[in-house]
């Protein structure tokens, strides 16, 4: 989802006078943005995660770099505008993308909770045997 919408939007859209910051690139589709890097890179990890269910300990691991790099991300998007805003500067409005990226880091402490509790469960049933 986080390709599709912009992160923000900087200026005023009724005087036409405005600048997305989105991941597919600044100024034109064509360039590359540095924000889409550790999207990218988080978005496979995802896929990583999901798929290695049966190695709880690297999931945990993996979960914990994926958020480093949705961290990177907020922090080359602070940086995106803080070099925009100076030139288009009377508005700043947040997009989706913003927050989709916040719900993925609530959603990654909450499957990192569900690891440990599980790791937990199969530790006590190992004991028990």
């Amino acid at each position: 989802m986080t390709y599709f919408f912009p992160f923000a939007t900087i200026g005023n859209l009724e005087l036409r006078n405005y600048h997305f910051i989105a991941p597919e690139g600044m100024e034109s589709p064509q360039f590359l943005s540095w924000q889409s890097v550790p999207v990218g890179i988080s978005l496979l990890l995802h896929f990583v995660i999901l798929f290695a269910y049966r190695h709880r300990k690297r999931q945990i691991q993996l979960i914990r770099y994926n958020e480093l790099l949705i961290i990177a991300t907020y922090a080359l998007l602070g940086l995106s505008i803080f070099n925009v805003y100076g030139d288009y500067g009377t508005g700043l409005n947040f997009g989706f993308s913003t927050w989709m990226l916040a719900i993925a880091m609530i959603l990654n402490q909450f499957a990192k909770r569900a690891i440990r509790k599980d790791e937990a469960l199969i530790k006590s049933v190992d004991r028990i045997r």
